[in-house]
């Protein structure tokens, strides 16, 4: 049995060794103690992963479902909802649910690793003050950011969170909002039991200027939405923090002895609220390229190539759909922190893409069973990962038989493929939409 080691227990490292304990590897995950109290959302595409996964102890840590309000374009408008997730608690109970799952945990920091020929060698100090060493045939980092080493050129501007946390009675329902104003952006939480927080995030230059406090403290009076919901019914319960944010893209993420997983290997705008459901979609992605590398080598150059590429396309979208939304928002256009986050992509961004002018269809590596395999996909602007099914309908397969049979009757595409009628006309009303075929005649 292969052994793998994971630095880190957040979402990311917890689903990978979940994952990867299921398909059967020995998994031992180094977990060390988050420092600091930290808030987040938890989208409900995130904690479905996290149910899909087994994670039954961190679901019941989430909690209920918050309203999310957003005040874009000076409107106060309700959108999906979302999970409030102190991250402290989050992780002791994603642990919980490792060490039902069979994976071994060290509780402690990671001293240094290193590889020959053999493998692994990861020297660890537990929480005791005891150190040991264990090896391991692959290697997984999910510790989250971990500086500005092998960024590239594939970043965002820097932002600064100034957060703060309350006691105050607004009501049973939780929920969280979000307003923008001149100087960035603020996120609000209540969790409809006492507990408050303000999180504003900022251009990072801006703290060079004046101390933390004073500054959240000015940005608070800027909040005209929140400070309607909150205003003096909330009473400070701890100091102004402050923690810097980026996102950005590490250069290499992969290779056949290491992978990079969740914030270490790329982050995205906190604006998009995607963070957690990235680490664990990222961990999904990881797995059968692990279980490719260590049980296929001999496919190892396509399951590198799609790990890197998926988050290459992954990053590039998020980063396009920031823009757009902070261009979106005029009022503040010629600030410098709505001008910094609204400028278009450089080139090199598009490039990394690599998609052809047209859509069409095009060998790539895909998931299939669990292993990477290369298969034809459809490659389009707004696909730009490839799509292969649609319906269950493998979409190459439907173009060739267009392309064989002159007008086709819908009985006889449903017979070859195997498929009713209506996930047939489902598959080619997309390669319509796709302009992948001009049209469609039909018997």
């Amino acid at each position: 049995m292969k052994k793998i080691c994971i630095i880190g227990c957040g979402t990311a490292g917890a689903v990978s060794a979940a994952l990867l304990a299921r398909i059967g590897y020995d998994v031992t995950v180094v977990a060390k103690a988050r420092a600091h109290l930290a808030l987040e959302g938890m989208s409900t595409r995130a904690a479905d992963g996290l149910k899909a996964a087994g994670f039954q102890c961190a679901l019941d840590a989430a909690g209920k479902l918050a309203h999310r309000f957003s005040c874009w374009h000076g409107r106060v408008e309700s959108a999906n909802g979302e999970y409030l997730i102190e991250k402290q608690s989050l992780e002791r109970a994603l642990q919980d649910d490792l060490s039902g799952a069979g994976v071994a945990l060290i509780q402690g920091a990671v001293l240094r690793y290193a590889r020959d020929e053999t493998g692994w060698r990861i020297n660890v100090s537990d929480n005791s003050g005891r150190q040991q060493q264990f090896n391991a045939d692959y290697l997984i980092t999910a510790c989250g950011r971990t500086g500005g080493e092998n960024i590239g050129a594939l970043s965002g501007p820097v932002s600064v969170m100034l957060s703060q946390s309350y006691s105050a009675r607004l009501g049973n329902a939780p929920f969280t909002f979000i307003e923008p104003f001149e100087d960035g952006w603020a996120w609000a939480t209540w969790d409809g039991i006492g507990h408050a927080s303000l999180h504003v995030t900022l251009a990072s230059a801006l703290l060079s200027s004046a101390d933390c406090k004073h500054l959240f403290t000015a940005s608070c009076r800027k909040l005209k939405e929140i400070q309607k919901m909150i205003g003096s019914r909330a009473v400070a319960v701890s100091a102004v923090s402050a923690r810097g944010s980026r996102p950005f893209l590490k250069g290499t993420i992969a290779d056949a002895a290491h992978l990079k997983v969740g914030d270490a290997a790329y982050t995205v705008d906190p604006m998009s609220g995607h963070g957690m459901y990235e680490a664990i979609s990222g961990a999904y992605a990881a797995v059968p390229v692990i279980h490719t590398l260590l049980e296929r080598p001999e496919h190892a150059g396509l399951a590198l190539q799609f790990y890197t590429r998926r988050a290459q396309s992954l990053f590039v979208q998020r980063m396009k759909s920031g823009i757009e939304l902070y261009a979106s928002e005029q009022r503040w256009a010629g600030n410098r922190f709505w001008v910094e986050r609204s400028r278009t992509m450089s080139a090199q961004h598009d490039i990394l893409l690599a998609l052809p002018d047209e859509p069409c269809f095009m060998k790539r590596p895909v998931v299939e069973h669990g292993w990477i395999v290369e298969r034809e996909v459809l490659l389009s602007k707004s696909h730009p990962q490839g799509m292969r099914f649609m319906d269950g309908i493998d979409l190459a397969q439907l173009y060739r038989l267009l392309n064989t049979y002159q007008a086709p009757a819908m009985h006889q595409l449903s017979a070859v493929l195997k498929a009713p009628p209506r996930q047939v006309a489902s598959a080619l009303h997309t390669l319509l939409q796709e302009g992948v075929v001009a049209d469609v005649s039909m018997r």
